[in-house]
Order: structure tokens, then C-alpha cells, then sequence
């Protein structure tokens, strides 16, 4: 199962509702396959679950080095 193929499943808001998380939760009860690609430093909270599944890969993406060009394109994205 792929998360995220066109949005990050870490928006700002997951840091509050943590709906990932729980459906994070729901797919390791049936062992997904699962595949998360990212911008956020979010997916480290989810670390002890992500381990758990049997398939899983996580990709982060990396669109500059410069501070603020990351902050002028993304602002509320992790540098």
C-alpha cells in the first residue's frame, strides 16, 4: 500500500490529530505493504511502528540544502 503518492501523509496537522499514526495502526494489524515518502521529520515519531511491518520502505525527500529557499518554497515543511 502506498501512502502519499501525490500528498505528504505528514502534514503539519498529523503532529496534532495523528490520523497517520492511526491508520498506520490499522494496516499493521493485516500486514500491509506499505511505502511512505516524505518531506517531514514526523515519520521519526512513527518509528516503533513503522519496524513492525514486515514490507515496509520510507523515502524522505530532500528538495535543497539552502535554509531559505526550503523555508521561501515550503515553510511549513522540516528543513
Amino acid at each position: 500500500m502506498l501512502l502519499g503518492s501525490v500528498t505528504d501523509v505528514y502534514q503539519p496537522v498529523e503532529r496534532k490529530y495523528k490520523i497517520t499514526q492511526d491508520v498506520l495502526g490499522v494496516l499493521l494489524k493485516y500486514d500491509f505493504s506499505i511505502s511512505i515518502l516524505t518531506k517531514s521529520d514526523l515519520v521519526i515519531r512513527d518509528i516503533d511502528l513503522l519496524k513492525q511491518f514486515s514490507d515496509c520502505e520510507v523515502g524522505l525527500t530532500i528538495t535543497t540544502l539552502d535554509e531559505q529557499i526550503a523555508k521561501d518554497f515550503e515553510p511549513r515543511f522540516s528543513s
